[in-house]
């Protein structure tokens, strides 16, 4: 380019690809967002556990046991972006009540396991905190997280406990 020639672009015929076969876009999304984002609806369709939304639905999915098991529940609760309800996060250590914790871990497998009973073609299933910056802060939880630093530590492990109930079914 020195010489005041312009720099030359070479024609190159390149189509990024992801390495994972369906990434699932929002219902948001249009036709043309999908495209440019690489976005699916999947030929690998994901499990809808609440049966009201892909991602952030484990208060759609638990609520149910909200009045039984008001442990297994954040205190606070917080403003659902989407819909202006009041949601709630999952006190993932169940306050710390072991007995209390096994058997929300056990009716978190059984949703899941209908879901999969329902709709044995699909090959993923959704259980996601809900999306809101509110999060458990009892004795247990906060404990989880001065320990890991972090508040999906008390997550990881209660799903982590969950796929193991889930997998031995």
């Amino acid at each position: 380019a020195e010489s005041g020639n312009p720099l030359p672009f070479y024609d190159f015929d390149i189509v990024e690809v992801p390495d994972f076969k369906a990434r699932l876009a929002p219902g948001w999304a249009d036709a043309s967002l999908r495209y440019a984002q690489g976005l699916t609806n999947s030929p690998y369709p994901t499990y809808n556990a609440a049966d009201y939304t892909p991602v952030h639905n484990v208060y759609y999915m638990m609520r149910k046991y909200q009045e039984e098991h008001p442990d297994w529940f954040d205190a606070k609760g917080a403003s659902d972006p989407g819909t202006g309800a009041t949601v709630y996060q999952l006190c993932y250590s169940a306050r710390g009540d072991q007995d209390s914790y096994k058997a929300m871990v056990q009716a978190a497998a059984d949703e899941i396991i209908a879901v999969m009973v329902k709709n044995p073609d699909n090959h993923a299933i959704t259980f996601t905190q809900m999306d809101t910056l509110q999060y458990c802060d009892c004795d247990a939880c906060s404990a989880k997280l001065n320990t890991y630093g972090t508040t999906s530590a008390v997550q990881i492990q209660f799903l982590n406990d969950v796929d193991n109930t889930v997998q031995s079914y």
